[in-house]
C-alpha cells in the first residue's frame, strides 16, 4: 500500500529577498502561531544571502525553503510558494511583518461555519511604532461576510493584511497577475468578486504592521506606499482596462479609480498615452469628461514645469 500524505491545515507563504532580519523575525512568530500541522513556505526570490541559510538556526520541521526559479517579483514567487503548499488553505505575510500568535487558530476555527461561496479574506492589522507601541488601525470593511451587496471597495484585501485564501479559488481565479507591479492584490480581489466568491473581514488584528521609513513617510494607508506616480497611474489604468465590463457594474469604483490615474498622471506631468487609454473605457459618456478634464489638468502641469513661475 501506498502512504498517502496527509495535507497540512494551513500554508504560510512569505515570499522574500534580501531580508535577512526581517524573514528571520516573520518566520519566529508564525512558528509561535502555526498549528502542529500547518506549514511554513519560504520563497526565496534572489537574495544575496540565501533564505535557506539565513533560517538554517530555525531547525522546524514545519519550515519549507524554496528558491524561486523564474519569473521573479513578489506575484511570481507567491505563486511559486502556493504550488508548493500541501494544504487547500493558504495565508500570506510579508517577510518584513508578524503574525498575531492566534490568527492562524482564529481562521481555521471560522471556516466550517463560513458558506462555501467565501473562499478568502483578511483583517486588520497592529502598527509597531517606533517608540515600541502598537497602535489598532481598524478596516474601512465591515465585520463579517462581504458579498456581492457589499460595494466592492469594501471587498478589497491587501495580500498584507492577514490575507488567506482557499488554493482552488486561488487557481481557479487564475493566480496572481504577474504583468502588474502596483496594485496587484487590488487586481486580484476584483477578479475574485468578479468569479462570484464573497470574502470575510476579520476586526480583530492578524498581523502586525512593522514601521518603516517608507510606511512613515505619509501615505501609509496605501499599499501602493512604495511606488512612484508613473507605476501607479499605470496600475490603476490596466486595472480599468482589464476589468472594464465587471467594473460597468460598480460605477463609484470606477470613478474613484479613474480619478486616482488623473491624480497620478498630473504628479507625473506624463500624457503619453493618456488619449489611448481614455477612448478605451466605458461607459463614453463619463470617458470624454474624464478624457478632456484629465487633458486639461495635463497640459496645465506641463506647462508649469516648461514655464515656471518667477518671482
Amino acid at each position: 500500500m501506498i502512504a498517502q500524505v496527509r495535507p497540512t491545515s494551513v500554508s504560510v507563504v512569505i515570499s522574500t529577498k534580501n531580508r535577512p532580519d526581517g524573514v528571520m523575525n516573520a518566520v519566529r512568530s508564525v512558528i509561535d502561531s502555526l498549528p502542529e500541522d500547518g506549514e511554513i513556505i519560504i520563497v526565496d526570490d534572489g537574495s544575496i544571502i540565501p533564505a535557506r541559510t539565513v533560517l538554517r538556526a530555525l531547525a522546524d520541521p514545519r519550515l519549507k525553503c524554496v528558491e524561486n526559479p523564474g519569473p521573479h517579483g513578489p506575484s511570481a514567487a507567491r505563486n511559486f510558494g502556493v504550488c508548493q503548499a500541501s494544504s487547500d488553505l493558504i495565508l500570506f505575510l510579508d517577510d518584513d511583518d508578524l503574525m498575531v500568535e492566534d490568527y492562524c487558530t482564529r481562521v481555521l476555527a471560522r471556516l466550517p461555519e463560513l458558506p462555501d461561496a467565501c473562499v478568502f479574506g483578511f483583517s486588520t492589522a497592529l502598527h509597531l511604532e517606533a517608540d515600541g507601541s502598537r497602535s489598532y488601525q481598524k478596516s474601512v470593511s465591515p465585520q463579517g461576510v462581504l458579498g456581492p451587496e457589499t460595494p466592492l471597495k469594501h471587498r478589497l484585501a491587501g495580500l498584507g493584511m492577514g490575507f488567506w485564501i482557499k488554493r482552488h479559488a486561488f487557481n481557479d481565479a487564475g493566480k496572481l497577475d504577474i504583468a502588474i507591479s502596483v496594485n496587484e492584490d487590488t487586481e486580484f480581489s476584483i477578479r475574485l468578486a468578479a468569479n462570484g466568491y464573497s470574502c470575510y473581514c476579520d476586526q480583530t488584528a492578524g498581523v502586525i504592521l512593522i514601521l518603516d521609513p517608507v510606511r512613515a513617510s505619509g501615505d501609509a494607508s496605501s499599499i501602493t506606499k512604495a511606488a512612484g506616480a508613473k507605476a501607479r497611474y499605470e496600475g490603476f489604468e490596466y486595472i480599468l482596462t482589464k476589468h472594464r465590463t465587471f467594473l460597468l457594474g460598480h460605477g463609484a469604483f470606477r470613478r474613484k479609480f479613474f480619478s486616482r490615474v488623473l491624480k497620478y498622471r498630473v504628479r507625473a506631468a506624463e500624457s503619453d498615452g493618456w488619449y489611448r487609454f481614455w477612448t478605451t473605457q466605458r461607459p463614453l459618456a463619463e470617458a470624454i469628461v474624464f478624457g478632456l478634464l484629465g487633458s486639461t489638468w495635463l497640459w496645465i502641469s506641463k506647462l508649469k514645469i516648461t514655464r515656471p513661475f518667477r518671482s
